[in-house]
């Protein structure tokens, strides 16, 4: 029964963490899209780099 529980436990855990990633790749998405219809291409490109650089600061990485 403990056994169980904690396969079950794990498995919420990886759900959870699958979802937060989830959510943070459409936020993060969903905000380049809006900065591009906002910005022109040379301010996009700058916002986008930086972005960029912090996410990887944070150790974030949307490429999987």
């Amino acid at each position: 029964r403990q056994r169980q529980m904690c396969i079950s436990d794990r498995s919420r855990a990886t759900t959870a963490k699958k979802d937060k990633e989830a959510k943070l790749r459409n936020a993060v998405y969903g905000n380049l899209k809006l900065m591009r219809k906002t910005l022109n291409a040379e301010q996009y490109a700058k916002y986008a780099a930086l972005m960029n650089i912090t996410l990887q600061n944070k150790g974030i990485e949307l490429n999987k």
